[in-house]
Order: C-alpha cells, then structure tokens, then sequence
C-alpha cells in the first residue's frame, strides 16, 4: 500500500516495507532488529535469514491489534501502533511493558481497498518533531 500524499516527505523518518504477503508486521519488526542504510523498505534474503530470530508462533497474518500483547511478550519488545488521520497522528495502542527494545508503526489504510498495512517508523521524534 503506498503512503499517502502528505506522508510522502516523510520517507526518511517512515519505512514502508515493500511486501507482497499479509507479513508486513514481521517485516517492520525484521527491520527494526536489522537495520540496513541502502534500500531499507526492501525485503532482502538476510531479512529471510533473520525471520528464525523472532517468535511469531500462534500468529496470524495481517496481524491484529489483539495479536500484538503475545508478539510483545514472545519477543520481549514493546510495540506501540499508531495511526494519521486529519494531519494529525495518534495512538492506536501503547505497551504496557517494560522491555529493553522498543518499535513504533504506523497503521495505513489503502483508500481502494480495506485493507490496512503496517510502516516501521524509524525515528519517532523526528517524525513528530518535523
């Protein structure tokens, strides 16, 4: 799913993982552990490699906002989700936990289809801040 317009200049601050399956959660995730400076919104075949590395076990995909408490705890990672809607962002779940790594995404909605997708965002701050 594509960012939409007024996300577009934020391509630094968001990474928007170009997946062809429903796993675009996992994908952030895999992101998030192993950063790359070239290209990061590809999947690469180390990013395949490094899928062995997290607990997804009793996961469905696209995964739900229910589903996040047990990645949380399977892979000891907070894991807040956010959403834009009206030039404004604003949580849609924060953690309650207190782990050590920590990730933020972004919820989109494809505006053709019902479909919504998860984006990595990189730097929380600075994409607040700009």
């Amino acid at each position: 799913i594509p960012l939409p317009e007024e996300l577009k200049n934020y391509k630094k601050k968001l990474i928007n993982i170009k997946n062809y399956d429903d796993q675009c959660f996992r994908w952030c995730h895999i992101r998030r552990l192993n950063p790359v400076k070239k290209d990061p919104q590809r999947v690469t075949l180390k990013g395949r490699e490094f899928i062995e590395k997290l607990d997804y076990s009793g996961i469905s995909f696209p995964v739900t906002i229910k589903q996040i408490d047990k990645i949380e705890t399977q892979n000891s990672t907070n894991i807040n989700v956010f959403c834009y809607e009206n030039s404004t962002f604003f949580p849609i779940r924060i953690s309650s936990k207190k782990y050590d790594n920590h990730m933020e995404l972004l919820l989109i909605n494809d505006p053709e289809k019902p479909e919504k997708k998860h984006v990595y965002i990189k730097d929380f701050n600075r994409l607040l801040y700009s």
